[in-house]
Parts: C-alpha cells; structure tokens; sequence
C-alpha cells in the first residue's frame, strides 16, 4: 500500500514498448481516483509520448530519447516527486 498525501507528487516510469505503456493507464485513471488532486506524471520513451498526451489524468508527460539525457534528470530532480 502507497503511504501517499492528497497533495502528491506521483511518477510513473514506462520506459519499454507500446504496449506495456497501454497497460499502465489504467493504473494512471486508479491514482487519479484514489489522489484527486495529486500531481500525475508520466515518464516515457518518445514513440510513447503520443498515446498519453490527451489523458486528463495525467498532469505532465516526461519524455526521453535513447541514451536518457541528463536534461531529463534534472527535470525529475526539480519536480520532487514522491
């Protein structure tokens, strides 16, 4: 069980194929549920990006290309997730 506030900072990482990232949506829209106002980001490879862009349960889409940038650490280091 998550140990989590009503004020959260959530990070899902989906860095594989397009499917297993279809298959962790739903975990998306389980959060959202259970933490209405937590903030939901979603940490993903670039050809993935598209399928969660338009999902309302999402606040923000991490993007990353191969060789993981350093420009994408930083991001998560500034966004202090839970």
């Amino acid at each position: 069980m998550l140990n989590l506030s009503p004020q959260s900072r959530i990070l899902l990482v989906r860095t594989d194929n397009i499917g297993d990232v279809l298959l962790a949506v739903p975990a998306v829209t389980a959060l959202r549920r259970k933490y209405p106002k937590a903030f939901i980001a979603f940490l993903c490879r670039w050809y993935t990006a598209p399928l969660l862009h338009q999902n309302p349960d999402i606040n923000q889409v991490l993007v990353i290309d191969d060789g993981f940038p350093f420009g994408v650490v930083s991001k998560l280091k500034a966004l202090k997730f839970d």
